[in-house]
């Protein structure tokens, strides 16, 4: 979660928010001892990333970079609590529906309609003043409360409550603390991103949180299996290999394109065509190979492994384009992602925790 925030700095809001969720919900699937949980893998990702997605239409920018000025810092740590807090709860929440023994169906959408109903007036509220004029903070709150209150009181998923709730926590320590580090890291001088540190120190508090609540639902409950027929564990699968990457990937050329005006325009309908042939070849595949068939634990680190390793390399695109690459500063942060990458994914081949016996013969 720690890298894929970082990542997330590169891109920003919701799309980039999507890939630390998912990045996080697959560290989850490959750490848990629960096989069950592993054949969910493709509900994992789709309620930690969606639902981490949404708190990234928030703005906190200018909250955290108003944290050391005289007569700020307490209401500034305050509102990056409660950004972060609100981040967590839905973010969690996602996760834990996934990770809980409560079935949802098709008709728990229409609560989408009360937190809609909720949601718009409760961002036309600026309590703050002129630091949530342009945000919807409050109408996120809103919706992060009725979201709880629905899972704890309406689904009694106690499961997915206390995953929004070690989430909320999680995130809601990490936000003051990593732009804390921020503040003081730039005092000192040394010459290293120090809002980076602090975007790192976010997605590993989260990270943690998330650990917390899987660890905590291993020891306390049980899932059951995936319904062989459930059409959205193909979604799951598409939303992990083709769309995260190819949503991330559209903000690499729209930047050099519309932003920079260094590439031509058309480059983009030129990314548009490949991505949608390879969706064509994904769902193709899924189809020729039984994707109903696959070994979860095989699948998640084949995914962790393709999602890392794209969006590093069109993340090392958009910086290097067209001639930063000669900067030795470049060099080093992204050898730095790299050793990272291979000793994450080097412990997750040693640390996969092996079927269990009872397990396989229950």
């Amino acid at each position: 979660m720690a890298l894929g925030w970082g990542i997330r700095g590169q891109i920003g809001h919701e799309r980039g928010a999507m890939l630390a969720g998912v990045l996080g919900a697959l560290a989850v699937v490959l750490v848990t001892p629960d096989r069950c949980k592993r054949r969910r893998l493709a509900w994992l990702c789709l309620g930690g990333g969606i639902g981490l997605a949404i708190g990234g239409s928030m703005s906190y920018g200018t909250v955290a970079g108003s944290l050391g000025k005289p007569g700020c810092a307490l209401l500034c740590t305050a509102l990056l609590l409660l950004k972060g807090a609100i981040w967590g709860a839905i973010g969690g929440g996602g996760l834990g529906m996934a990770l809980s023994d409560v079935r949802y169906r098709a008709r728990d959408a229409f609560w989408l309609i009360f937190a809609v109903a909720i949601y718009v007036p409760a961002s036309w509220w600026h309590p703050d003043g002129e630091w949530s004029h342009y945000d919807n903070t409050w109408g996120l709150l809103a919706v992060a409360l009725a979201f709880m209150v629905w899972l704890r009181v309406v689904k009694r998923d106690r499961v997915a409550f206390l995953a929004a709730v070690a989430s909320a926590v999680g995130f809601g320590i990490g936000f003051p603390l990593g732009s804390w580090f921020c503040v003081f890291g730039e005092r000192t001088g040394i010459p290293i991103d120090w809002w980076k540190v602090a975007e790192m120190t976010w997605g590993l508090c989260g990270g943690l949180s998330w650990g917390v609540a899987a660890y905590v639902v291993d020891e306390d409950a049980v899932s059951l299996p995936e319904p062989k027929w459930a059409w959205p564990a193909a979604l799951g699968v598409v939303y992990v290999a083709w769309f995260v990457p190819v949503w991330n990937g559209l903000n690499t050329f729209t930047y050099w394109s519309f932003e920079r005006h260094v590439m031509p325009e058309g480059i983009v309908v030129v990314y548009g065509v490949t991505v949608a042939a390879l969706l064509a070849g994904l769902i193709f595949w899924m189809q020729l190979s039984d994707w109903r068939l696959w070994n979860p634990t095989k699948t998640a680190k084949a995914l962790l492994v393709w999602v890392m390793l794209s969006t590093f390399l069109l993340q090392f695109a958009k910086m290097a384009y067209p001639g930063d690459i000669r900067s030795g500063g470049f060099w080093f942060t992204h050898l730095i992602f790299i050793t990272l990458m291979a000793l994450l994914v080097r412990h997750v081949r040693v640390g996969v925790p092996k079927e269990r016996q009872s397990s396989l013969r229950g």
